[in-house]
């Protein structure tokens, strides 16, 4: 028998991590999607019109109608409303930071179960860890305002309490 290869001291073989897993894919997938839809969202803007590009617009429009006036006059018949415009785009950073959520909220839910049942413990944080940076990166703002809010309440309460106990 080799030195140091005492049965004892040997970990067990990878337990079954299914949730864990699950949960660290979720993660990754919340995590991507809450960055990629802001930076989608300034990559698929359109570029602004220039001023000679709006004039033209304006233009063609009023000379379309125009055109629909007079020919109606000569026809004796109703002036056809304008087809309607075709059906707005979705806007993907607003559904897209929807589902980020979703995944990371799920995510945080499958590493609870994989927590509960003795999964790797490395696997179950960095899934939490992914998850929370998804959540916090889309309440970015909110999060702020609430510690600022917190510890501005916090020093204020402590102050009223320590002239309270000195009485001054």
């Amino acid at each position: 028998m080799s030195e140091g290869n005492d049965e004892a001291t040997i970990e067990p073989v990878a337990r079954r991590a299914h949730a864990g897993i699950l949960a660290l894919a979720l993660a990754m997938l919340a995590f991507a999607l809450a960055f990629l839809t802001d930076w989608g969202s300034y990559l698929n803007a359109p570029l602004p019109k220039t001023l000679v590009q709006n004039a033209a617009d304006v233009a063609s429009g009023a000379a379309t109608r125009v055109k629909d006036r007079v020919s109606s006059w000569f026809e004796d018949a109703p002036v056809m409303a304008a087809a309607p415009d075709a059906a707005p785009a979705v806007d993907w950073s607003k559904r897209g930071k929807g589902i980020s959520v979703l995944l990371a909220v799920s995510a945080i839910l499958l590493a609870a179960l994989g927590f509960v049942r003795h999964e790797p413990g490395r696997l179950i944080t960095t899934a939490l860890a992914l998850s929370g940076a998804a959540l916090a990166y889309q309440f970015v703002i909110k999060a702020l305002v609430a510690i600022t809010a917190g510890l501005l309440i916090a020093a204020v309460l402590g102050r009223s309490a320590a002239t309270r106990r000195h009485g001054k």
